[in-house]
């Protein structure tokens, strides 16, 4: 019986450590796309008022939230692997607990590799879009606003 139980819980808490890695993964990818849903709703009605803003699209972010998933992914790795030398049993979990450290630092080290594209400025003013004259013709305007007649 101590045979199978050697060979057992290390498996058992590598696919925990698995299993818990990929929900975590799933939930992340989730709130992602349930932000990028909400930000372009704001642009089609931002679009629908006559008002062209690309920044609606883009998320306004510091672009740290990997360095801040990092560091919380290497705490949990660290906290397995000082758990796990304190039952005694480092060698079984080592595997369950190197995977949230590994991801951990890989985030930490993209954010530091992706660090200068932050630091780019953009113009963040929305372009203004006159109505249609009722005449159905199409009127040129410039920035300023004012129109140069029929094109």
């Amino acid at each position: 019986m101590t045979g199978v139980m050697v060979f057992v819980f290390p498996l058992l808490m590598t696919l925990i450590s698995l299993a818990g890695a990929v929900v975590i993964i799933m939930l992340i990818v989730r709130g992602a796309m349930h932000g990028q849903n909400l930000r372009k709703q704001a642009f089609d009605a931002a679009l629908a008022r006559g008002v062209y803003d690309r920044g609606l699209l883009t998320k306004k972010s510091k672009g740290v939230a990997p360095l801040g998933w990092g560091i919380f992914f290497v705490a949990i790795g660290v906290a397995m692997i000082i758990g796990f030398a304190t039952l005694g049993i480092l060698g079984e979990g080592a595997t369950g607990a190197l995977i949230p450290l590994f991801v951990g630092i890989g985030l930490i080290i993209f954010y530091m590799l992706t660090r200068h594209l932050r630091e780019e400025e953009r113009n963040g003013k929305p372009i203004e879009i006159p109505p249609t004259p009722a005449d159905g013709k199409i009127v040129a305007v410039d920035e300023e606003g004012s129109d140069h007649g029929a094109v």
